[in-house]
């Protein structure tokens, strides 16, 4: 992944982790390193859960 996607070994371990788990989303506030999606799982930002007080 850190090569297919350009991202950096941290954050490379981190999605291919979420992947083997069964994970069907990968929910950061990093936008810098995780601005495009990926095929193997939906990343998600927190403005995209909605608000929770509602």
């Amino acid at each position: 992944m850190a090569v297919t996607y350009r991202r950096r070994v941290a954050d490379a371990i981190h999605l291919a982790t979420a992947v083997v788990a069964g994970a069907g989303r990968f929910i950061t506030d990093n936008r810098r390193d995780f601005p495009a999606p990926i095929s193997e799982i939906d990343i998600l930002h927190p403005e995209a859960l909605g608000a929770s007080g509602d």
